[in-house]
Formats: C-alpha cells, structure tokens, sequence
C-alpha cells in the first residue's frame, strides 16, 4: 500500500535535468531540442514535456470537463464485415456478436437490391450497432429499414455513404441525401451523417493535413446540406466522424483529442451548441504489412489502445491475418477484449487527459490544424479543393516524402522496410484495398 509519503522520495525533475541525463546517455551525439516526433510536413512535437515547458492550456481542461460530463466511459468494439450475400452476412454478423463483438462495421459497395430483412433475419438492430458504409443507393437500406423500425429512432449504428467522403458530389447528390436524413429523429443512436478522413489519410496526408481537411469537410457539408433544408442544430446531432489511426500511440491520441476539440470550434463557428460528436476509429490500411501478418497484431494493439485512451466511441481494426480472414478478425476483436476485461481501460472518459505532454502534444496539434483550415477556407474550402486538385497535391507531396523516409529508414515500419518478409508473397487483393477503388484520391499503401 502507498503511504501519503512515498512521491516524497522522488526529486522533481526539471527540463533542464532531463537534458542533462539525455546528453550523458547519448554522450553528446544528439541534441535534446531536436528530439521529439516530426511529421512529414514538419510538424514538430519536443520529446519532453513537464509543468514547466507546456504552453497556457487551461481550456483544453475545460473541454475535458464538458466530455466527461456528457459521455460514457468506454467503447463500443464494431467488427468490420464485407458483404458477399445476405445469407453470408448474416452469419458472418451473428458470428461477431456470438464472439463479444458489441457492433458491426458493414461494408456494402452496391446495396441497390439489398434485402434487409434476410440479411438480418434474427439480428436485432436495437441491440447491435450496425455501422454502415456503402457505395451507393443508401436509402435502398434506409426506406427498407424504416419498414421493420418505423421512425428509426430505435436502431444503432450509424451511415458512411462513400460519394459524400471519397467523390466530388452533385448538388442533387446532396438534396437526395438530405430527404434521407429527413427520415431520421434528432437522438444519439443513429448518426446517419458520417464524416470520414480516410481517403486522405490513405493518400498520405501528415496528421495536421488530416485534422484540417476533415474540418473543411465538415464545415462544407454542414453548408451544403443547411442549403437543403436541414438545420445545422440537427446535422450536428447526426455527425459522427470516421479517423484511422496508427500504429503511433501518443501522436494518434493528440490526433484524436485535438479533433474533438476543433470539430466543435467549427460548430461554434456555424452557431452550433458544444456537443460530443462521436469518433469511430479503424485500424490504418497505411500501415499494414500483409506479408509480415504477426506484426500487424502488434500494430492494431498500439491503435486500439491509442483510440481507447483518446475516448473514442467505437473501434475497428482490420484482421491482421491475410490468410486466415476469420483467424484475424478473431484476434482483433481479442484485443479489444483484453483492454477492457484485463486492462480495465474502458473505465474513464479520457484517459490521456491531465498528462502533460497529451496535453501540450493536442493543443500543439490543434493550433496547427486550425491554422491550415483557416488557410483552407480562404481558398476556397473543401469542395472547391477537391475539385481543382488542390487536396490530391497537398496528399501527394506529403506521400512522397514519407516515401522517401521509408526508403531511407528513417521511418520504420517492421516487416516492410525493416527486418522485411522474405517468403512467398502473399494475396493484397485485400477488400480494403479493392473496396476503395472508385475514390478521388488514391490510396499509397507503402507497406505493399
């Protein structure tokens, strides 16, 4: 047991000492002020922080305070599952749940003539969060599942329709849309509005880029739509935002953290009431290495527990195993698992809240993206962007350095450039790979 005394026993170290003790370990071959995490876009975040060193952030504790008292701890863990055939599907999701899954990441590229009624014959959607991503036709889901729960107040789960997140979108595209989302109530357990950075995330933006564009995105959607005839005091209670995350624990907690934050300073800025806009979080593409399947457990653990200290809502993770789909979906879902029965870390709201360097790393993070946002709207905002090329060159440059980086190993990534597999290549016909291909922005999966 701890008595009142024992932190007494600990000399508090100041920036200083730990420049000293760095400097004698390395015995002067490095620098203190140069170490720390540098993105491809030169963002820098020292390696040390204390009392001392971090900037005035009082307002980040603030924020804290207003999440802690209006969300659960805790996550959702959502099992993502391509569609083949609905009798397959169904099975796939019923044996998801059967193995603790508590929700279901659905893949659907083409749900024209989709038969929800077979697909989940005896799966409850009052009780299994069905996270939807489809490729088109999404109101062949929607007026089909307001027949077996009218008024779709009582379903979970949430709606990613791809034209909105990875294509340039048509003014009828979007009124179409809003008729859809017409259907929905105002509550928290449908959110049929997903913003997702994965497209350029998977391009290669550095993590200031993707915090920015996802903010454009967001504050050009909640225009577009307010344009349709739905308020933004609704689109806000229907947003739910869609981030893959690394392998890159601390950077990915600052990522998740600072975007909570700026998402709400967009709303603020449309006239919006501060609201806890759910994060669902997957497993980055970006950083799997099919060839080297054992490695990629590693990195889904350091993802998972990344979204899990960020306060994320719910969380996915790609099977690790190429090979073996079921086996890797299996693990993944363990993994999840083990933090919370073993780890008990679904016992807070944020864990990574009052560290000093979480703390300085988001504000630092923050400060960076909401600069590049501003910069983003004065040219003329997402849309417009995304359109002239402008976003495919601020992806591409950063994905060609981090190209560079890899080649010269001063980024690893175990099992691709370091320490690299040396047996018989494996499939990358992969489903995240191939379900992705209409996208405006294509993915660089350099670990391929």
């Amino acid at each position: 047991m701890l008595t009142p005394d024992f932190f007494n026993g600990f000399k508090p170290q100041t920036a200083e000492d730990w420049k000293a003790q760095f400097i004698k370990d390395l015995k002067g071959k490095a620098e203190p002020d140069t170490q720390g995490f540098t993105d491809v876009d030169g963002f820098f975040m020292p390696a040390f922080q204390n009392q001392e060193t971090v900037s005035d952030i009082g307002y980040l504790q603030n924020f804290a305070e207003f999440v802690a008292a209006n969300k659960k701890a805790g996550w959702q863990y959502a099992e993502p599952i391509w569609f083949e055939s609905e009798t397959q599907t169904n099975a796939d999701i019923k044996a998801a749940v059967a193995g603790g899954a508590e929700a279901i990441v659905l893949y659907i590229a083409d749900a024209e003539e989709l038969n929800p009624g077979k697909l989940f014959n005896g799966i409850s959607l009052k009780e299994t969060a069905i996270h939807f991503v489809v490729g088109n036709e999404p109101g062949s889901i929607v007026y089909a599942l307001n027949q077996y729960y009218p008024g779709l107040g009582s379903i979970k789960g949430s709606l990613n329709f791809l034209p909105i997140n990875e294509q340039l979108t048509t003014p009828q595209l979007l009124k179409e849309y809003a008729t859809m989302l017409k259907l929905f109530p105002t509550n928290n357990k449908f959110r049929p509005l997903v913003v997702s950075s994965a497209m350029y995330h998977d391009a290669g933006a550095s993590v200031v880029q993707e915090l920015a564009i996802t903010l454009a995105h967001i504050s050009d959607i909640l225009s577009e739509l307010e344009q349709c005839g739905i308020p933004k005091k609704n689109l806000a209670k229907w947003l739910q935002i869609q981030v893959p995350v690394t392998q890159k624990y601390l950077i990915e907690i600052g990522k998740l953290r600072a975007l909570q934050l700026l998402v709400n300073k967009v709303l603020a800025c449309n006239e919006v009431e501060l609201t806890v806009v759910p994060i669902q979080t997957i497993t980055s593409a970006r950083i799997y290495t099919p060839n080297d399947a054992d490695s990629n457990i590693l990195r889904n653990t350091a993802s998972i527990m990344a979204a899990a200290a960020a306060g994320a809502e719910v969380v996915s993770a790609l099977p690790h195993n190429t090979t073996d789909m079921q086996f890797g979906l299996r693990i993944a879902r363990n993994i999840s698992h083990l933090l919370i029965q073993e780890g008990f870390a679904n016992s807070t709201v944020e864990m990574a809240n009052g560290s000093w360097y979480s703390d300085e790393l988001t504000h630092r993070l923050a400060t960076a993206a909401w600069e590049m946002f501003l910069d983003l709207e004065k040219q003329g905002g997402y849309y417009a962007l995304l359109a002239n090329g402008k976003l495919a060159e601020i992806c591409a440059q950063s994905a060609e350095v981090r190209a560079q980086q890899y080649a010269e190993q001063t980024e690893v990534l175990i099992g691709a450039n370091k320490y690299p597999y040396n047996g018989e290549a494996k499939s990358t016909d992969l489903p995240w790979v191939t379900f992705h291909e209409n996208r405006l922005l294509k993915a660089k999966y350099l670990a391929y």
